[in-house]
């Protein structure tokens, strides 16, 4: 299922509806949560779709990221 969203389309993939439950389940509960996955699976554009979701719906986000240069 495709579907059309501020002029771009977005093809829900696992990635996207395992990001989106952990990220659901981190609204209710902490407030914080840290995503760690292999390159290149989607998880920057996942993240983003969400949180654009988030803060449309009223809720602040704040995202963070990281390279391997500056991992520990």
């Amino acid at each position: 299922m495709l579907v059309e969203d501020r002029q771009r389309i977005i093809i829900p993939t696992l990635t996207h509806q395992l990001l989106k439950s952990a990220v659901d389940m981190v609204v209710r509960t902490a407030g914080l949560g840290v995503i760690k996955g292999a390159v290149g699976i989607g998880k920057t554009v996942a993240l983003g779709q969400i949180a654009d979701e988030l803060e449309d719906a009223g809720t602040d986000v704040v995202m963070l990221t990281s390279s391997p240069e500056i991992e520990g």
